[in-house]
């Protein structure tokens, strides 16, 4: 994956992301976060519904959502869609919130969710992310996407040895409408 951090450990299928704890030797490309502990799904969307579920499990700290394909990818990487991230995540166990500029929106979750749904409509400008458990909506961004999306991954650092495990990627079921033609 040209774009995972050096410290990232990906799976052979390519559905599963995990911190590493050292840098592998790859090659530092444009595409390739270099800071930010990150990883961009392999395929891109720019029209059509696309749903995916991602297993955090009992990891103390993650972020997932989408990132524009423009997206910085060196240096410090602000997760808000002014940065071109549109994500949440889990910080010390315990602190959810939305990526938004400036400081994040602090989320009240019920329980800690186990499974997380994200749904991207494109053409309506919505990302949304559920408790794939009963489908509560844990937030939802609306915006005008003018550019490629890919999915956004990471399983954030591991270096203390409290945040073990990966993030499991499962594809749940494409729905790709087509746009009028202009």
């Amino acid at each position: 994956m040209n774009s995972a951090h050096p410290d990232l450990l990906i799976s052979e299928a390519l559905l599963e992301v995990s911190d590493g704890q050292a840098s592998q030797p790859v090659p530092d490309n444009a595409e390739r976060f270099d800071s930010s502990v990150s990883v961009l799904g392999s395929v891109g969307f720019c029209s059509g519904i696309h749903i995916w579920e991602v297993e955090v499990g009992p990891k103390k700290a993650w972020t997932l959502g989408v990132a524009k394909e423009s997206v910085d990818r060196k240096g410090n990487v602000i997760v808000s869609p002014a940065g071109g991230i549109w994500a949440i995540g889990l910080w010390d166990g315990e602190q959810y919130s939305a990526g938004t500029a400036p400081l994040g929106t602090p989320l009240v979750l019920t329980r800690k969710p186990q499974k997380v749904k994200v749904e991207l409509d494109y053409e309506k400008g919505d990302l949304s992310f559920y408790d794939s458990n009963d489908m509560s909506v844990i937030y939802r961004f609306h915006d005008r996407f003018k550019e490629k999306l890919f999915p956004y991954f990471s399983p954030c650092l591991n270096s203390d040895g409290t945040n073990h495990g990966a993030l499991k990627i499962t594809p749940e079921k494409v729905l790709v409408t087509l746009a009028p033609a202009v």
